[in-house]
């Protein structure tokens, strides 16, 4: 008797990674061919072979693929341990400003969102706490996009203090105002335990309840569902209110908090020199990442790259690929 073993396939993982390479190869193969065609042309040219002519369109076809070499590169910043996750939490709060503030978390949510529209990724609503006026104090969600799509490694640069710098419409002698909010982003991990766990765990969380915020229904406002997380030795918390049950918050609420604990670990690993303080950003003058700025004049700067642009409106309305990849491009 005799027994066949099916070779086993390769795992899912393993396939997504060999496609992404094939793509990149196929891209610089692109890139070599019409660079060997245009330096051919010139060389004959040069030697008075009659193919000027050709040149404007070999110029062409040249600068077209160059222009493929920008998704390389943005590629080759993706050397983080979570960069390739697909699947991010992010966290907007108000900082120092008032109403003013309050009314800018919910213009960031708002360029946000419609950037993760324009990606074709999807994202939920964790949690969110009004502002007193108008706005928000805060706003916590969950983004998610395809495999490859590197999520995380695309936005983990939006981590800082976002300042905005316009006539404040709340404001009655319309004086210009300026006002912060911070930014936070951590990864949610793939198959979490699998990878990697961040010990003691359990033991080091407290966990407590309370209403969920929002427009009523069955439970909402009437028990306590909404879960605060709070991995004692970091610092770092996290609140949901998305589901109906306390059970099923809690279960985001660990998943999202062991997976910043750990996005956390690894910072600490790879920047030993540098004071990490957790996922608090402290949103207040001197400790931005970017100049949104609609009054005298209309500029978007962001201070690591240097990249600026005078379409606010545009940035405002989620064009943010520019600017992120001007970030990630970076040294």
């Amino acid at each position: 008797m005799s027994f066949h073993t099916a070779a086993e396939s390769p795992p899912a993982e393993l396939l997504q990674a060999q496609a992404l390479l094939d793509s990149r190869l196929s891209v610089l193969a692109s890139i070599t061919g019409a660079l060997s065609d245009f330096q051919s042309l010139l060389e004959l040219s040069l030697d008075g072979a009659g193919v000027s002519s050709l040149l404007p369109e070999a110029s062409l076809s040249l600068s077209s693929s160059l222009l493929l070499l920008k998704p390389l590169r943005v590629a080759a910043s993706f050397d983080g341990r979570y960069d390739a996750e697909a699947t991010v939490s992010m966290s907007l709060a108000a900082g120092a400003g008032g109403t003013e503030a309050t009314d800018w978390v919910e213009m960031l949510s708002r360029m946000y969102t419609r950037y993760f529209d324009a990606r074709g990724w999807s994202y939920s609503l964790l949690s969110s706490s009004p502002g007193d006026v108008t706005g928000y104090k805060s706003l916590d969600y969950e983004v998610t996009g395809a495999a490859g799509d590197y999520v995380y490694g695309m936005l983990k640069k939006e981590k800082g203090a976002h300042r905005l710098v316009r006539v404040s419409p709340f404001n009655s002698a319309g004086k210009r105002m300026t006002t912060f909010a911070g930014v936070t982003v951590s990864p949610v991990i793939k198959d979490l335990g699998a990878k990697a766990s961040v010990p003691n765990f359990e033991r080091d969380c407290t966990v407590d309840t309370m209403r969920s915020g929002g427009k009523g229904g069955q439970n909402v406002n009437k028990v306590e569902t909404a879960v605060r997380m709070t991995h004692v030795p970091s610092g770092l918390v996290v609140k949901v209110s998305k589901e109906r049950t306390q059970q099923g918050n809690r279960r985001i609420a660990s998943k999202l908090l062991q997976s910043r604990v750990l996005a956390l670990m690894e910072d600490l690993r790879l920047e030993e020199v540098r004071e990490i303080n957790g996922d608090q950003v402290e949103a207040a003058w001197g400790r931005q990442i970017r100049n949104y700025v609609l009054h005298p004049y209309k500029q978007v700067k962001d201070l690591r790259s240097g990249y600026e642009t005078a379409d606010v409106g545009g940035v405002l309305d989620g064009k943010l690929d520019d600017i992120l990849e001007s970030v990630l491009t970076a040294r």
